[in-house]
């Protein structure tokens, strides 16, 4: 039987009262929504807040870390220039005590009014010698707490000076002794060089007391404002929750109301329009879903995999995001950048098979240990062989067994080169090693951006495809967005550093 036909004027005036229902739902919605938006900026400022004195309290605790590393420094030097007996070498001992103190001096002029601190740290990585870490300090005018820790050190730094001068002229008249050949003189001179060195001794003691005592206090000063944070977070979450839980409250009833009213004209609507959109809705959604089953079947292949070897979820969704855009800057067309979109999570998918013991080791592998975990390539190849009923799975297989290939054809495992690869793998590959340089890892610290552009360049033509590479570099700000906005979530993070731990 054919549908009546639906007299929208008849419906309005049978439900005079329906329109006022809405009004009203949007109404108590649109306040909900803005009382979630306003609750989450406040809180979010309390973060940031809280954030940067946390930071803050870090730069802290590291220039105070660097002092007491420096006194320890100090006194291995003098032990150094007491066990001497070439002049010249205590010479330029005095003047390596003399940068130490320098440094010191310059950490509290730091602590007390604020400023950049910098400091070289030695890397166990190729080719890279050292690396440079530098912190902002803001110095709070209301707290003393430095000046009263600058007054306790400086009296011993400016004594350690003077010694330092006093010790260089007691070897100095130590050798003369030793080379008069008088050994009464010798004995003498060698008795009062000893005395000196042991009264030296108690100076650094206390010395040591007091630097201990500025990283302690900020230790306690992070500890406190982690718990702060805590309390803020707790705080934030209850009422964020009780929030929710009203708007939904408040959503259910009203709408179970308005439901009742508005369920005639909303049968009468969807039958009147069913047929006209039932068999196009219907394939659309289908397809949505399916598209979006088989991303999430890509992604979870890939994160699963690189849970293994100790990466954040983030780092998968990052290859998706700048290999498809990387593909789309190529010229690839919009249905091909998105199906290596899909595609690109799963090039490390065969790592699932490689042994814990070899996948998470954190020193230097072996021959055979690289020999094995060389064997993830043609793992991820055989898990996702004969898929082509799905596109990006097979598209994946190609990237999975080939995005260890080089240019020059040094790579593994099948020593392919040049456009012998594929151009999906070749863009995979550049992505994942850019991101892997900038990503922090609980084996290692993250590369800077300079430097991780410098260690792409080097590989230009050897190890990457020339005009690919080109292509990333001249759009690097563009990949360095996506890194900004899909960044290591802190609880993955350390999920990987405990798992690396046990």
């Amino acid at each position: 039987m054919p549908n009546e036909p639906l007299n929208i004027a008849k419906v309005e005036e049978q439900h005079p009262r329906a329109g006022r229902t809405v009004l009203l739902l949007l109404l108590l919605f649109c306040v909900g929504i803005a009382s979630t938006v306003l609750i989450n900026e406040l809180f979010s400022r309390l973060e940031h807040q809280l954030g940067r004195k946390g930071n803050n309290e870090r730069s802290r605790q590291f220039i105070a870390e660097d002092i007491s590393r420096t006194v320890t420094t100090l006194e291995l030097d003098f032990l150094r220039m007491a066990t001497s007996t070439n002049l010249h070498r205590q010479q330029m001992i005095q003047q390596t005590i003399a940068e130490h103190l320098k440094r010191i001096r310059h950490a509290l002029e730091v602590l007390q009014k604020g400023g950049n601190f910098k400091q070289q740290i030695g890397l166990n990585l190729e080719g890279v010698d050292e690396m440079s870490r530098q912190v902002e300090y803001q110095a709070d005018p209301e707290d003393n707490t430095n000046l009263l820790a600058a007054i306790e050190l400086e009296p011993h730094l400016d004594l350690i000076a003077k010694k330092s001068e006093l010790a260089l002229n007691l070897l100095e008249s130590r050798e003369k002794a030793r080379d008069s050949g008088r050994v009464s003189r010798l004995s003498a001179a060698e008795l009062e060089t000893k005395l000196f060195f042991k009264e030296t001794t108690s100076l650094f003691v206390r010395l040591h007391e007091n630097t201990n005592r500025l990283f302690h206090e900020s230790t306690t000063r992070i500890e406190q404002l982690e718990r702060i944070h805590a309390e803020q977070r707790s705080r934030y979450h209850t009422s964020h929750t009780a929030l929710v839980g009203m708007i939904l409250l408040t959503v259910l009833v009203v709408g179970g109301l308005l439901g009742r009213q508005i369920s005639n004209i909303t049968r009468r609507l969807q039958q009147a329009n069913y047929d006209l959109q039932v068999s196009g809705q219907a394939a659309e959604i289908a397809l949505n879903l399916s598209r979006e089953a088989e991303y999430e079947i890509c992604l979870r292949l890939g994160r699963a995999a690189e849970f293994r070897d100790l990466e954040t979820g983030q780092h998968t969704r990052r290859i998706s995001e700048m290999a498809s855009a990387l593909a789309g800057l190529a010229g690839f067309n919009q249905e091909m950048v998105e199906l290596l979109r899909f595609a690109a999570p799963l090039h490390d998918v065969g790592k699932v098979g490689i042994p814990d013991h070899i996948l998470l080791k954190p020193g230097k592998l072996d021959e055979h240990e690289l020999q094995t975990i060389r064997l993830h390539t043609v793992l991820g190849e055989k898990l996702l062989a004969e898929a082509g009923n799905f596109p990006s799975l097979e598209l994946g297989r190609v990237i999975a067994v080939q995005h260890h290939e080089k240019w020059d054809g040094s790579g593994y495992p099948n020593g392919l080169h040049g456009d012998e690869i594929a151009v999906v793998a070749r863009i995979v590959t550049i992505v994942d090693i850019f991101d892997a340089l900038l990503s922090e890892r609980p084996y290692k610290k993250p590369f800077s951006l300079d430097m991780a552009v410098e260690i792409m360049e080097e590989g230009r033509g050897s190890f990457f495809d020339p005009l690919l590479l080109q292509l990333f570099l001249d759009n690097l700000q563009r990949f360095v967005a996506i890194r900004n906005n899909l960044q290591d979530r802190a609880d993955e993070i350390e999920l990987s550093r405990r798992l690396y731990a046990s």
